[in-house]
């Protein structure tokens, strides 16, 4: 499958699904339509990508996580390393995420739904200085994007997305496969 059939093909199936299966023609009253600022409740649950507030909180659970380190170490350069390592070794691992992320239920994914490698992991986590950087830019576009990416998202390829999406998707190609 090329690269991004299967984004493509995710979003046509989320957005069929979305809409109850009706199909609707591209227009402007579509376009306001899929929105990232959803009112509907249902509607938010069903949204694969993770916007900001979720992201919020996924990040103070990790500052929880990693605030017992930062108690035992008190050099800050083995802090520093402690953490990038946290940030990168995580997401490239099954889990596909830290901790806080893993417990608000999203998984990071590159442009087919797979797990990322170590070193697009790794130079997601030093995007994060450049998205904070820029007076909080990157992370602004967090919710002007319909993908709810960010800079550092757009700057390594990836999505933040639900993980029970991903599952569901794996289960379906695992199901085509047999």
């Amino acid at each position: 499958m090329e690269n991004n059939e299967r984004l493509k093909d995710w979003l046509k199936q989320y957005n069929e699904h979305r809409y109850n299966g009706e199909k609707h023609s591209e227009t402007e009253e579509d376009e306001k339509n899929l929105s990232p600022h959803i009112t509907n409740s249902d509607q938010a649950e069903q949204e694969p990508f993770i916007g900001f507030q979720k992201r919020m909180y996924a990040f103070f659970i990790d500052c929880l996580v990693l605030s017992i380190v930062v108690l035992e170490v008190s050099n800050l350069y083995l802090l520093f390393l402690i953490v990038s390592l946290y940030y990168s070794i995580l997401p490239a691992t099954p889990w596909k995420g830290t901790i806080g992320k893993l417990a608000i239920g999203a998984t990071i994914v590159d442009k087919n739904g797979d797990r990322i490698t170590f070193i697009r992991s790794m130079l997601r986590f030093y995007g994060y200085f450049f998205s904070g950087a820029l007076c909080m830019l990157g992370f602004i576009l967090i919710g002007l994007d319909v993908y709810k990416r960010s800079l550092h998202d757009f700057a390594c390829g990836t999505f933040v997305v639900q993980k029970q999406e991903v599952d569901k998707r794996t289960k379906e190609t695992n199901s085509l496969d047999v």
